[in-house]
């Protein structure tokens, strides 16, 4: 455990971020005392989890400004933690610019938000600056974001340097993305049913969780598997790209007249149409071998029917029909609503 801090030419003050290596098969309730005990992080009243692409992407300027500042606004009026992948890299250094641009623009009081980045370690770049020798733990660490490799070697991404903590999950592997999904949507069920939110006098509440899903690919695919095998209610941003409009095409394919919103209705070409759409909406180039690109297009439409068989937690929120950022606020509440 130790305190890495970033730099960056970007941000004019340089700040301390706690963060931790753990084994992919630590307890949730050891993490969980690292963070309220020792960490000193209170419970969240609310816990706004966002999966998505890691390459940059593209939306209009409005979009954009609209979905941070409803994103930060649900943040801060419920006591949120915001949970991400914790890298510097497409939605994550999305969700990081978005708490940066918050914490100018408000006082210390106002701008205490927990930005908890839960990331692979063996994907960081330049993570050999947060170990000591023999590959033991460093304290402080100082981790420079201008020193990493240019371009970053491949299979590796920079940490996010406006996040506020870290955990980075190691379960021995190397440029593999996605070895923190399921510790990350365990943790957050351990503390959703464990902690209160205390937003009541005499009467406890779980930790309510909701996840925002924006652009993304396969293990984005995989993170809204796993979060609806919790009961996690999601929000899917249309407009964004990829996974999420992926989702929300399958989501309006399956709608049927006159039939419970809480029931898919599969249309006879279904399967044919969502292959057809997997093949062309993510991104297969590094994919050489075609049996196993197949299979992983084949991956694609076995979850998105895993998803639309827990149809009723899923909200679809079209970003371009949205006037005002409080819109970002409703779709998450909504959502929250579905999962009561």
């Amino acid at each position: 455990m130790g305190i890495p801090q970033s730099v960056n030419k970007l941000i004019a003050t340089a700040k301390h971020k706690k963060f931790v290596r753990v084994d992919h098969k630590t307890e949730e309730s050891v993490v969980w005392e690292l963070l309220n005990e020792y960490w000193h992080i209170k419970a969240p009243k609310l816990m706004i989890s966002v999966t998505g692409g890691a390459k940059r992407f593209f939306m209009k300027d409005r979009l954009t400004t609209a979905f941070k500042r409803g994103l930060m606004r649900a943040a801060t009026t419920t006591g949120a933690w915001i949970i991400t992948g914790g890298t510097n890299t497409g939605v994550m250094k999305f969700v990081g610019e978005a708490v940066h641009e918050h914490m100018l623009t408000t006082s210390d009081a106002e701008s205490n938000v927990v930005a908890l980045g839960i990331a692979t370690w063996g994907i960081v770049d330049n993570r050999e600056s947060l170990t000591a020798d023999e590959d033991a733990g460093l304290f402080p660490a100082f981790y420079n974001i201008e020193e990493l490799s240019s371009p970053h070697t491949r299979g590796s991404s920079p940490l996010d340097p406006n996040h506020t903590h870290f955990i980075l999950v190691d379960n021995g592997t190397e440029t593999k993305f996605g070895v923190e999904i399921k510790f990350s949507v365990a943790l957050q069920q351990y503390i959703s049913e464990n902690m209160e939110t205390g937003v009541a006098r005499n009467q406890g509440v779980n930790v309510p969780t909701v996840l925002l899903v924006l652009e993304g690919g396969e293990n984005t695919l995989e993170m809204t598997v796993q979060s609806v095998k919790k009961f996690t209610p999601i929000v899917i941003i249309h407009g964004s790209g990829r996974a999420a409009d992926y989702i929300a095409l399958a989501y309006r394919k399956t709608r049927s007249v006159g039939v419970s919103e809480e029931k898919s209705v599969y249309p006879s070409n279904f399967d044919e149409e969502m292959l057809g759409h997997a093949a062309y909406m993510f991104d297969w180039s590094r994919e050489k071998d075609p049996v196993t690109k197949e299979a992983k297009i084949k991956k694609c439409l076995d979850n998105i029917k895993l998803l639309l068989a827990s149809r009723r937690l899923i909200t679809v929120f079209a970003l371009e029909d949205g006037d005002t950022s409080n819109d970002i606020d409703q779709a998450i509440l909504q959502a929250l609503l579905k999962g009561i």
